[in-house]
């Protein structure tokens, strides 16, 4: 049985795979670098393997990457600069 939530999901699903299916960047497909280099440190968030940077004990931020994944530099530069802005601990996962 299917709850409203479940459908929502669903729909959202499919519309995000059309939505990548007919994306005209192509910089969408293939990706990018910044120059720079990340700050953070690997380790784990729980049993996930994990970028993390910043120190805030009190303020915390998680990143889900897209499909180029959490070891692509750009989405690590993206957290160093999160985590020095807002002042909290930025964790990219697996």
């Amino acid at each position: 049985h299917l709850r409203a939530s479940d459908y929502f999901t669903l729909n959202t699903i499919t519309s995000c795979e059309k939505t990548i299916h007919s994306m005209s960047c192509e910089n969408c497909k293939t990706g990018f670098a910044w120059n720079g280099k990340s700050t953070g440190k690997e380790s784990t968030l729980g049993k996930n393997k994990a970028y993390i940077t910043g120190d805030n004990k009190d303020a915390a931020i998680l990143i889900i990457p897209d499909i180029f994944g959490w070891t692509l530099p750009n989405v690590r530069i993206l957290a160093d600069h999160y985590a020095k802005e807002a002042c909290a601990t930025v964790y990219v996962v697996d």
